[in-house]
């Protein structure tokens, strides 16, 4: 059992005097989030029953349930017992005369206390409900002083139900023996299609700053199509594509265009191949799917100052050695809110993913990055800015999550490559065996590198320009490397560029919510789920 001083301090919950109750605010309070998809949960039934209370999560699956209690007061003659026990009423009289001391306590086996009611009655009749005061299962004495008068009783609680056993004499010792740690009360969150959650909850003023509440049907597992973004692209209004408007599949290029370039929202399904001899510009507020694990882009998709596309489910082949899209994917042009997920996307003639132009808040989860020829001459995966000082437009942007993807055969340099941006870079897996450097940090970059595993590849992490940038790394795994990485950590380089003046800082923490998968597992489950599905 806790001692729960707090219920003294805390606005006397319990205080009473004779005319009227004392009453103190019940203020429990709390989030709640989906946890399949890690956002807020609006619509939650947020319940203290044994007080009879509710609320509703608003919009920001924030809940507050507020209000008073007090004890009931009963001013008729009480021609008994001065202290009695009646099943779980306690009933008192304080005598004529001076304000009594009023002091209610309940003692558990080991002789551990709980301050249930301390303060001052006028004269008069009183009760006290204890059963949703006492909750703590197993046997106790309850000792309560009214003035210079006192009894004793011995009370057992069981499912939450307390029922009297005896009354013992005054000053009786706590009894030998452990009873296990129980609640104020339980705080009930249910809502239609999730499973019930039900919060112990240690006094009448807890905060409960996030609950999970999970989905009915089957959570999606980790690296499945069904599992929600993650990272920068959830932050400062999300990202939701096209929304749930009804899909148009294509299977042409002129079908794919007509549909990517609508201004109005739109869900878009790929089927079969798409050869595009350019790079097609995809339109603010679309959804691209592919419709299985073979649907694929055959040249290059670019998001040029658009907002809120999500991109998943597909092939990106470049058309190197031929002419065509010079990136597979680019995001640029202040793009910005933009998920890439699940994606397969090698032999760009130029850039694989390349972020660049003051672009920001996007996610790159469960791709698969590779080469198929040694002889290409440009290796080189992903950008995000560009370096040696050269983009001053860029700072305060390019704020790029890189989550559980998988750097594979062939793949040189830039995995990604930071510059200016501020960049979260976990749970990846990088095998490019015969490469020259993975992740990259030069001018004014910041990253945070954790729990990724780095197996047989050389200089896992990289320092490049001498111009101020910053290193965080935590959790990793250097499994066979060469190089620079392992103890390559905190603040780089020893000068500001001519008129750039920028105080990079530490991205040690990110305003959003993820959980790291440990980083053994990464190597089973990156390569399982990395790619199209």
């Amino acid at each position: 059992m806790k001692t729960k001083v707090g219920l003294r301090t805390t606005a006397a919950i319990f205080a009473i005097v004779a005319s009227a109750s004392v009453k103190a605010a019940v203020n429990v309070r709390g989030v709640v989030y989906d946890a399949a998809t890690n956002l807020v949960l609006a619509g939650v039934k947020a319940e203290l029953k044994a007080a009879a209370l509710s609320a509703t999560s608003d919009s920001k699956g924030l809940y507050r349930i507020a209000s008073s209690t007090g004890i009931r007061t009963d001013m008729t003659s009480d021609i008994g017992a001065r202290i009695r026990l009646d099943g779980t009423r306690l009933s008192f009289t304080a005598p004529e005369g001076p304000v009594a001391d009023v002091r209610i306590v309940a003692s558990d086996l080991q002789g551990r206390s709980e301050i249930l009611y301390q303060g001052r009655v006028a004269p008069g009749s009183y009760w006290v409900p204890l059963s949703d005061k006492l909750r703590t299962t197993g046997l106790h004495l309850l000792e309560t002083r009214v003035g210079s008068l006192s009894a004793t009783h011995k009370v057992v609680v069981q499912s939450g139900r307390m029922s009297m056993q005896s009354t013992a004499p005054s000053g009786t010792p706590a009894m030998a023996g452990r009873s296990a740690a129980a609640a104020w009360d339980t705080l009930i969150l249910s809502k239609s299609g999730y499973a019930t959650v039900k919060v112990a909850l240690a006094t009448s003023s807890d905060s409960v700053p996030r609950t999970n509440m999970v989905p009915t049907t089957q959570v999606p597992e980790i690296g499945s199509l069904n599992a929600g973004v993650v990272g920068y692209a959830t932050v400062s209004g999300g990202t939701t594509g096209g929304g749930s408007v009804a899909a148009t599949t294509v299977k042409t290029l002129a079908e794919f265009k007509a549909a990517v370039s609508d201004k109005n929202p739109r869900v878009i399904v790929v089927e079969g191949t798409i050869t595009a001899t350019s790079a097609v510009q995809i339109a603010s507020n679309k959804t691209i799917l592919g419709k299985d694990k073979t649907a694929k882009i055959y040249g290059g998709i670019e998001m040029n100052g658009v907002n809120n596309v999500i991109v998943r489910n597909l092939n990106i082949q470049g058309v190197w050695p031929n002419t065509g899209a010079g990136d597979a994917v680019a995001v640029k042009g202040q793009a910005h809110h933009i998920w890439l997920d699940h994606l397969a996307i090698w032999d760009a003639p130029d850039g694989q993913l390349d972020i660049t132009q003051a672009a920001n808040y996007v996610t790159v989860s469960w791709c698969k990055f590779w080469y198929t020829n040694a002889s290409h001459p440009h290796r080189l995966n992903g950008l995000i800015s560009a370096g040696g000082g050269t983009q001053p437009d860029d700072w305060g942007k390019l704020k790029v999550t890189y989550h559980h993807n998988w750097f594979a055969d062939l793949v040189d340099q830039r995995m990604p490559r930071v510059m200016y941006g501020e960049v979260h870079v976990y749970n990846n897996y990088y095998t490019s065996k015969g490469n020259g450097y993975c992740v990259g940090i030069g001018s004014y970059g910041s990253v945070l590198v954790e729990n990724n595993y780095f197996k047989g590849v050389n200089n896992p992490i990289s320092f490049m320009y001498d111009l101020y940038a910053w290193i965080t790394q935590k959790g990793n795994v250097y499994d066979g490397t060469t190089g620079t990485g392992p103890n390559l950590n905190g603040k780089q380089g020893s000068r500001y560029e001519t008129n750039q003046p920028f105080e990079c800082k530490a991205l040690s923490t990110v305003p959003y919510t993820y959980v790291a998968t440990p980083t053994a597992d990464i190597p089973t489950l990156v390569s399982k789920y990395a790619g199209p599905q």
